[in-house]
């Protein structure tokens, strides 16, 4: 499984849910997979180190090169945006972007092939934007981050089981991951060889995650 296509695997699974929640109960709550631009990204605010998007966030779009999660729960200030950026991607960003999104003297992928950035919106009286919440190597960081701020913690990575492939599997792809080959037989890039529930004890007992 491609790191590159997790995001929208992700969306596409949780999506049906969200969606039956804005039918039934609340009218604000989204959850948008989009490819944007470097160019779509500005800054909204510098003292307040906020972000503003041009296009692409607020309706599904597929024009660009950066995978992006937008995620709304509520009305003004309940929404969320995780960025995938590669060091080729990260370079096409704005100087001012970056320092407002990583601060002065960021150290982004310190040897990893990419990053993940969470950001929250935050509303002022006189300006509004998205402001960076965190940064990560790992998948899973992201999605359990807009599943819990979605309410739906059933869907975290460790217990539903596509999640948890989602997740770890790319992480097992790229060598993230070291399975003690002496405790089971699993081949690199699995995760499904023993089923979701030795795949969670393996997870917790024998995976040292490289962070």
């Amino acid at each position: 499984m491609s790191e590159y296509n997790a995001f929208k695997k992700y969306v596409d699974y949780v999506k049906p849910v969200v969606d039956t929640i804005r039918e039934h109960h609340n009218e604000f709550y989204e959850l948008r997979y989009s490819l944007i631009n470097a160019e779509d990204i500005f800054v909204e605010s510098v003292a307040d180190r906020l972000l503003g998007f041009r296009q692409g966030i607020y309706e599904p779009s597929s024009a660009g090169y950066i995978p992006c999660i937008y995620a709304q729960y509520g009305e003004e200030t309940g929404a969320t945006v995780a960025l995938q950026l590669t060091p080729t991607q990260y370079a096409l960003l704005s100087k001012e972007v970056k320092t407002a999104m990583f601060g002065k003297k960021p150290r982004v992928f310190d040897g990893y092939n990419h990053v993940y950035v969470i950001m929250e919106h935050q509303y002022f009286q006189t300006v509004s934007g998205f402001c960076t919440h965190m940064t990560t190597n790992l998948l899973h960081t992201p999605l359990d981050h807009i599943t819990k701020e979605l309410g739906l913690s059933y869907l975290d990575s460790d217990r539903d089981p596509y999640l948890f492939d989602i997740c770890f599997e790319s992480a097992l792809e790229n060598e993230y991951v070291w399975i003690y080959p002496e405790r089971f037989s699993v081949a690199r890039g699995t995760t499904t060889v023993l089923g979701h529930a030795v795949s969670i004890l393996l997870l917790t007992n024998f995976i040292i995650l490289f962070s």
